[in-house]
């Protein structure tokens, strides 16, 4: 039995989006094929956790999310953390130029931010104030929140190397993350077993210059 599709009609781009629907319907019924329609199985949507609408997404990539493991399992070191939030980056957070160097890792630390979409290697030159393990932050945190663990979240895998990521950008662009800093609610983190990080498969040919062995060594 052929399974039954809806037509999803992406028109997002379009300025007058009356005209832009009344010209993919009349596609549709005249049977013609046009960019901005999809047809979709809506059961398809059950393969992607929390079945989302993605229906812009082939099936192809639906059919990834049952084919492969997900990231995240803690059993074997892989997983994904919201970090920290400030509620004041004036007061807490500097250019590292602008802190002693004597300061940098004793009251300044780096801090991960997600920087621009940029993939493998970002340079991140924020420091976040951490003297005594946050308690200033948290205690700021604390008077606006209630609880500092309202901003300050994933504390578990601070100082830990791993990658970072931002929550918006225009495609996925994991970036190296070094061990010794704070990554931020903005700048989320993922983290895995040392033998997984930025692994090259083996069917892909060597790149010719040195940005993955070189991650490598920053991660250790």
């Amino acid at each position: 039995m052929r399974p039954m599709t809806t037509s999803f009609f992406r028109l997002l781009h379009a300025e007058d989006k009356e005209a832009a629907l009344r010209t993919v319907v009349g596609a549709t019924n005249a049977g013609a094929w046009a960019a901005e329609v999809f047809h979709v199985d809506p059961a398809s949507f059950e393969q992607v956790p929390g079945s989302p609408f993605a229906y812009w997404v082939s099936e192809r990539i639906r059919r990834l999310f049952t084919e492969q493991p997900p990231f995240e399992d803690e059993g074997v070191g892989r997983t994904a953390r919201c970090g920290l939030g400030t509620t004041d980056n004036f007061r807490f957070l500097r250019s590292w130029f602008e802190v002693p160097p004597t300061s940098l890792r004793a009251r300044w630390f780096p801090y991960y931010d997600g920087g621009v979409q940029s993939p493998v290697f970002d340079e991140f030159t924020l420091v976040v104030d951490w003297e005594c393990d946050g308690e200033g932050v948290k205690r700021y945190v604390e008077s606006k929140f209630g609880s500092a663990s309202r901003k300050v979240q994933g504390e578990d895998h601070y100082f830990l190397s791993g990658f970072v990521f931002p929550r918006r950008t225009i495609a996925f662009s994991p970036k190296v993350m070094a061990a010794g800093g704070i990554y931020s609610n903005a700048g989320q983190a993922g983290f895995m077993p040392s033998g997984e990080r930025w692994r090259r498969p083996e069917h892909r040919p060597a790149p010719r210059t040195r940005p993955v062995e070189r991650s490598e060594e920053i991660l250790g």
